[in-house]
């Protein structure tokens, strides 16, 4: 029988790295969840539970003894602002932290020869534009904690050339799906929607995002581990969405509750915005195509928020 794989994450109890963490287990691969949340415990034997913290990495994480033979590191683990709040995004200490600390997990990585590094990065840092972007465009970060997410490729792309770890850096564009935390436009309209409650638009609910939902995200992880993949991608879904589709898309799916569409009559701030990411570079590196389109992503969300899957961990409350 032959030997399991092992891939490392790091942000795992969060919305994208939760997700990858399930669909690696669910593929055969022995997980190491790297977390700094406390009092939390394994409930399955292929999910061992090592403590990470972000802006105090040990300089020996990686001789700790339940961390042997890694095949892959997945760093999904980012210092959010305090409160999740947007207006804390220029806290110098969030930067400051988010850089030391993945530098030093992509140093401790080389120096163990982990074959492949996926770091997870934001389509954010790029600048906000009505026209495709590819990688080759330069970014253009509008806050300091999208900076860092910049400066954590710059330190892998510096490493990639210092050993024979592989890196990729994946630019996700607005991520959603079940494990959200953070109150986005999706999980706000579908909360709505499965309490009965009029989802509103702003300005004409033209305004269109590139939303991706998560576990193509966790695919394209694996597709990269998987052929060893160095260079940087952007990763989407199918394509822009407006407000108004997204909208219908969550009343098809959510049905009878006596939710509807309305508009508030407020401008929209972002109205006419109508970003392209470019997605290219990835089909031809390692074939990805998002098997998600929005519709196929919320019921998929929907599914997953009304019948919660069986836990992968435990955290105690005592």
């Amino acid at each position: 029988m032959p030997k399991l794989k092992t891939v490392l994450i790091t942000g795992a109890t969060g919305l994208v790295g939760g997700d990858i963490l399930r669909y690696f287990h669910s593929n055969n691969w022995n997980v190491i969840m790297a977390t700094s949340t406390k009092n939390i415990v394994s409930m399955d034997k292929r999910i061992n539970i090592v403590p990470f913290d972000l802006a105090n990495i040990p300089a020996n994480l990686f001789s700790i003894d339940k961390i042997t033979q890694l095949n892959a590191v997945i760093h999904a683990a980012a210092i959010i602002p305090r409160g999740n709040k947007l207006e804390h995004y220029d806290d110098s200490q969030v930067f400051l932290d988010n850089i030391a600390g993945t530098f030093k997990l992509i140093e401790q990585s080389v120096k163990c020869k982990v074959k492949q590094f996926v770091y997870i990065s934001s389509a954010n840092i790029y600048e906000q534009v009505n026209h495709e972007v590819k990688e080759t465009f330069v970014p253009k970060p509008a806050n300091h904690y999208l900076l860092s997410k910049w400066l954590g490729e710059e330190i892998a792309n510096y490493f990639s050339r210092q050993g024979s770890t592989k890196f990729c850096n994946l630019r996700i564009s607005a991520p959603y799906g079940p494990g959200y935390k953070i109150k986005a436009v999706i999980p706000i309209l579908v909360e709505r929607a499965l309490k009965g409650e009029d989802l509103e638009l702003w300005g004409s609910g033209l305004r269109e995002q590139v939303f991706t939902y998560v576990r193509d995200i966790s695919r394209a992880c694996e597709m990269v581990i998987e052929k060893e993949i160095n260079g940087t991608f952007n990763i989407t879904g199918p394509g822009p969405v407006s407000m108004i589709v997204l909208a219908n898309n969550i009343l098809k799916v959510i049905q009878n509750t006596g939710s509807k569409t309305v508009f508030n009559g407020k401008q929209d701030p972002n109205e006419g915005l109508r970003r392209r990411l470019s997605i290219e570079a990835a089909k031809d590196a390692f074939s990805y195509e998002p098997l998600f389109d929005i519709s196929a992503g919320i019921e998929d969300m929907v599914k997953h928020i009304l019948n919660k899957p069986q836990p992968l961990y435990d955290i105690s409350t005592t």
